[in-house]
């Protein structure tokens, strides 16, 4: 799941954050 790179760290990074 790498497409741009940023972006889908940023939604890797508030998914980790919203499960703690």
């Amino acid at each position: 799941v790498v497409r741009s790179g940023v972006p889908n760290f940023c939604a890797v990074a508030l998914a980790l954050n919203d499960l703690g």
